[in-house]
Parts: C-alpha cells; sequence; structure tokens
C-alpha cells in the first residue's frame, strides 16, 4: 500500500505551529537577553527595494553555490540525496513550498537575529547546522549544507544589519531547491561507482 503524501493542510499545520513555537522562543530570548522588541528586528532600516533586492540576490548566490557543490562533491551529494529522495516521496509540491518558505522567518529569527547576537555567527551557524541533521549523523552533508548557508546568511546579517535580508533569502533559497527537486533537476545525479 502506498503511503499517502503530507498534503498542503497537514503542512499548514506542521509548519505553524512549529513556527509559532520557534518564534515563542525568539521572542521570549530577545526579550530576556536583548530588551528588544520583535518590531525592532523584523522592520528594516534601509529601502524595501534594496532589502529585497539583496535577499533574492543572496537566494539565487546561495542555491548556484550549492548546487554545483552538490553537482561536485560526491560524498555530499551521497549523503543529501536520501533526504531530497525522501523529501520528495513525503509531500506535495505546495505543502512543501509553504513549509519552506515560511519556515524561513521562525528560523532566521532565532538563529541570525537571536542567536547570532548572543553566541556569535560561527556557533549560532553551527547549532543552525546541527538541527538540520535531526540528530542523524548520515545526514552530515544536508547538515553541513545548511551550516554553510547558515554561515552566509549570519555574515550578511552581521554586515547589514538587516534581517529582513535574511528572511527573504532563506524563503527563496528554500523554495528554489524545492521547485528545483519537484521538476527533477536531480534526478540525473548518477553517482560514479
Amino acid at each position: 500500500m502506498k503511503k499517502e503524501k503530507i498534503g498542503f493542510g497537514k503542512s499548514v499545520v506542521l509548519t505553524v505551529v512549529s513556527q509559532v513555537l520557534m518564534i515563542g522562543l525568539a521572542y521570549l530570548l530577545m526579550l530576556w537577553f536583548m530588551r528588544r522588541s520583535i518590531w525592532e528586528l523584523l522592520f528594516p532600516r534601509g529601502s524595501w527595494g534594496e532589502i529585497c533586492l539583496s535577499g533574492m540576490g543572496l537566494a539565487l548566490a546561495a542555491a548556484l553555490v550549492m548546487g554545483g557543490a552538490y553537482r561536485v562533491f560526491h560524498p555530499l551529494r551521497r549523503s543529501v540525496a536520501p533526504v531530497l529522495s525522501s523529501i520528495r516521496e513525503e509531500f506535495t509540491l505546495s505543502g512543501l513550498l509553504f513549509m519552506g518558505i515560511v519556515s524561513a522567518l521562525g528560523e532566521e529569527m532565532l538563529f541570525r537575529g537571536v542567536l547570532q547576537p548572543l553566541v556569535g555567527l560561527f556557533l549560532s551557524s553551527l547549532i543552525f547546522g546541527l538541527l538540520h541533521t535531526g540528530g542523524k549523523s548520515s545526514l552530515w552533508g544536508y547538515g553541513l549544507a545548511a551550516f554553510s548557508i547558515g554561515l552566509a546568511f549570519a555574515y550578511i546579517y552581521q554586515v547589514t544589519g538587516e534581517l529582513l535580508i535574511t528572511i527573504i533569502a532563506h524563503g527563496l533559497y528554500n523554495g528554489l531547491i524545492i521547485l528545483a527537486l519537484f521538476a527533477g533537476c536531480f534526478d540525473g545525479w548518477s553517482l560514479p561507482e
């Protein structure tokens, strides 16, 4: 019997619950340690146009670099291939797009907006990468990819002070990778023996 895919409705519930928890944790940590409001963190100081273009450029650069790394570095591909395969089998495109784009808000608020000022650029990115492995050592490549992208996002946030750039970049990056996955862009990547 074929397992039913997690559709849009279930994806919305999973995403809303996880984001409420993540944003709630970020908010509490901000109030406790940083004495800042969520609005100070999210509302940009620069122009909306510059922020949107910067986020789009960062997303495209991250997708191109990671796509190239997956293509060339076979051990990374071996680690990530099972994740990509299971994602495509378990979720519908609409459900996964919703989760991928919306999750960027909570993750960026927590890891870049709150943890980065508290523990630093490197450690917040390392925690981000480790959490993306789900505690499975076999997913080291997925964690390494998340760490690398997290490090790039952390650097951009540190230089610009604009969390909205990384939120936009993260959401668009997730969306690009998900669309590429469902379009079959990773299907022809057979591994040499």
